[in-house]
């Protein structure tokens, strides 16, 4: 019975009634989101570039051995300039500097490995971001690459910095978070409608592939939106089509979505498996909005099984999602469970499943526990959870399974900044980070269209051990609903954060310079921005 009313809060099922809670490229392998770069990376070796500047970013660039380079993010200049370079012993970044004047002309950060075989014996490229424009593109060193296969390369099929669990990472967003506008959906209006006006049934999940082509989960229709989008916004929506391996298959009730740039994942909840939807990409490497779905983990039948793929392993209750590229993690029955992606093998990282509760900062892998963990994101050496009917969020370390509480006082429901365990949460649910901070969707409880505490974001400090909490958007104990003229309090128009409201905000991601947030019950998609 337990379970089944946090079923109905955490999928949405019946949020009128019960609120919002109670609770790469297309073929290439990202092996970690950063590597380290070293000199004996580079020295006498020629480095081919592609450059970050220009439409549609098909020219490239030629450093030959210790001095020579030929970078200026300008694709029309094709000469060939004597420098110095240096590797930061620090952070790995490269600089290259003029030889006359020794003057700084490019510095490179950000160097991520990328494989094509899955044994990953040796990179095939690495990403690299030019610190400058804050733009990426391929590096190839002492590649055969000729010409004319980088013309097939543009900034379309060259992954994002950091994409890591389906939202972008590296570069912490500015602040302050001045503004929120409604991207795509009518609010208050519930519906489903690809042209213009879009609507949403329920939009609970979203997640990116590079930061502008965004992929939405809507519960109600159990459906995928496909929206690419502009420096403004939403600019096209299409459904997802998805055909199976046999048959058409299709979703019931999904809660959560997450990609790691090549594959959509999904937790199908009340299938109780995961899906894995192999994207369809065009030429320049953009999602095309079809793609082949099937059952990576799980048998269909309800259960706590950890064991083989779909023949062994069950789920109870899926509900978040993140990947780091290798394995994916699902919150399921109290327990965060691991899915090894080129097996489907499922084990379980911390929690026991089927018993909720409560463990201090000392319990580790399966002797911890949780109460409910609804949402999961990932730096790609911890987890950070959702902890919902214990209103805290926990940091979960990969390699050892360790446990400990970062923001949120167990067992008190409130809304309360501060620092780290002062704080307080009403619901916690949507997480996600750009590297240096948390972003949490406190979404609360709405009963009978009473309005509580929750319907806000809020912001996590990474970067010291206080964990300083903040409400960065909303305002708590308010939600858009109409007035009794029929009028709304926020108009869908870029808004000052004092008046704009959410409605069971949900999941959240970062394209890298914004928030995006499934306001479910608004039935819309929300843009948070400076």
């Amino acid at each position: 019975m337990q379970k089944g009313i946090w079923l109905a809060a955490a999928l949405f099922l019946s949020l009128v009634v019960s609120g919002c809670g109670g609770g790469s490229t297309a073929t290439s392998i990202i092996a970690s989101p950063v590597d380290r770069f070293t000199v004996s990376d580079i020295y006498k070796k020629t480095l081919h570039v592609t450059s970050p500047l220009g439409a549609p970013y098909t020219t490239f660039h030629t450093y030959s051995g210790v001095t020579k380079y030929d970078w200026n993010s300008d694709p029309s200049d094709t000469s060939t300039r004597l420098g110095t370079w240096s590797v930061s012993a620090t952070d790995g970044s490269v600089t290259f500097s003029d030889l006359a004047s020794s003057t700084v002309i490019k510095k490179l950060t950000g160097f991520q490995k990328v494989y094509v075989d899955a044994a990953k014996t040796a990179p095939n490229y690495w990403l690299v971001t030019d610190a400058a424009s804050q733009k990426n593109c391929r590096m190839y060193v002492d590649s055969a690459t000729t010409t004319s296969t980088f013309s097939t390369y543009t900034s379309s099929n060259a992954a994002r910095f950091n994409l890591m669990g389906g939202t972008i990472q590296g570069t912490a967003l500015a602040a302050p978070f001045a503004n929120v506008s409604t991207v795509a959906g009518v609010t208050g209006s519930s519906g489903f409608s690809d042209v213009t006006p879009v609507k949403f049934g329920r939009p609970v999940a979203i997640t990116t592939t590079d930061g502008k082509a965004f992929f939405v989960l809507d519960n109600y229709y159990n459906d995928i939106r496909m929206l690419t989008t502009d420096s403004g916004g939403a600019t096209a929506v299409t459904t997802l089509k998805t055909t199976g391996t046999t048959t058409a298959i299709a979703l019931n009730a999904p809660t959560d979505i997450t990609t790691d740039g090549t594959n959509l994942y999904v937790t199908d909840t009340s299938n109780y498996v995961i899906r894995k939807i192999v994207l369809d990409f065009d030429g320049s490497g953009n999602p095309i909005g079809t793609g082949t779905m099937t059952t990576l983990a799980g048998t269909g039948v309800s259960g706590a099984l950890d064991g083989a793929g779909t023949t062994t392993a069950r789920f109870a209750s899926p509900t978040g999602i993140t990947t780091d590229g290798t394995n994916l993690y699902v919150t399921d029955d109290h327990a965060i469970r691991k899915i090894v992606i080129s097996t489907g093998e499922v084990s379980s990282l911390a929690g026991s499943l089927g018993t909720a509760g409560w463990t201090a900062d000392t319990a580790t892998g399966t002797s911890a526990r949780f109460n409910y963990p609804t949402r999961l994101t990932t730096d790609g050496t911890n987890l950070y959870v959702s902890d919902v009917n214990n209103y805290v969020i926990r940091k979960v370390v990969i390699a050892t399974g360790e446990v400990t509480t970062i923001a949120g006082s167990h067992g008190t429901s409130g809304h309360a900044d501060g620092n780290g365990t002062s704080a307080t949460f009403s619901g916690p649910e949507g997480i996600t980070t750009d590297g240096t901070y948390l972003y949490v969707t406190d979404w609360g409880r709405v009963i009978y269209g009473n309005q509580v505490e929750g319907q806000t974001i809020r912001r996590i400090d990474l970067t010291t051990g206080n964990y300083t909490v903040n409400t960065i958007a909303g305002v708590s104990g308010r939600i858009n609903v109409k007035d009794a003229s029929g009028n709304l309090p926020d108009s869908g128009a870029d808004e000052s954060l004092e008046k704009v409201y959410f409605y069971c905000p949900a999941g959240i991601i970062t394209d890298g310079t914004s928030l995006f947030v499934a306001d479910g019950l608004n039935y819309t998609i929300r843009r948070i921005y400076n």
